[in-house]
């Protein structure tokens, strides 16, 4: 009989060390995944500020075009912003 409690207890021992290592794989996938969402949020609002940004700009031009002035300066500026960028 004690052998059988013996082999008993080192099972219930062995399978609550498959819970926690399936509890903790677990965890980390829910983890990375996280993890990749948020990343791709930012990524969503870092472009959306990019593009908003670049609107701006295209209307600045717009407005110095009209008013006929150099606007060499500005492309150059902005160029220099987009390589300056990740989206650039």
């Amino acid at each position: 009989m004690e052998k059988d409690e013996v082999l008993m207890r080192n099972k219930n021992l062995q399978n609550y060390h498959k819970l926690q290592m399936e509890v903790k794989k677990q965890k980390a996938e829910d983890e990375f995944v996280k993890d990749q969402e948020d990343a791709y949020k930012t990524n969503l609002v870092l472009q959306k500020e990019q593009d908003e940004f670049m609107r701006y700009a295209d209307e600045c031009i717009g407005e110095y075009h009209q008013a006929g002035k150099n606007l060499v300066p500005l492309i150059l500026d902005l160029k220099s912003y987009k390589k300056k960028t990740y989206y650039g």
